[in-house]
């Protein structure tokens, strides 16, 4: 079972999400996670070759995405801090700081996730 915690800077509190789905796919240390908000908010990380903790560098480990909603789509992600909090065998968790978009039109967001393994 996946989570995500998201907070975005300039707004209160975390995003609610309606729909979150994940996949972890340990034959290419595969984490993925989409979350869908109840106000049209969408974020989305894949991240590959997680094999324990540790920092992830997402230039071709991964991708995020981030998507307000009302008007706000990332066009891309300026910086990066993702790491990765806990790796076992009943658990993945990490946490990030990403800043999406270019110059003033960014958003800088925060926050954790995990996928519970079955």
């Amino acid at each position: 079972m996946p989570y995500v915690q998201l907070r975005v800077e300039g707004r209160a509190g975390e995003v609610a999400w309606d729909e979150l789905t994940g996949s972890w796919t340990p034959a290419t240390q595969h984490l993925e996670i989409d979350a869908q908000g109840y106000d049209s908010e969408r974020f989305f990380l894949q991240l590959d070759g997680i094999t324990g903790t540790g920092p992830v560098y997402l230039t071709g480990n991964g991708r995020f995405g981030y998507s307000d909603g009302v008007g706000f789509t990332a066009s891309g992600v300026r910086a990066e801090a993702v790491r990765i909090t806990r790796y076992g065998p009943e658990l993945i968790e990490g946490e990030f700081r990403i800043v999406f978009g270019n110059g003033a039109d960014s958003v800088r967001t925060s926050g954790t996730f995990g996928i519970r393994l079955p």
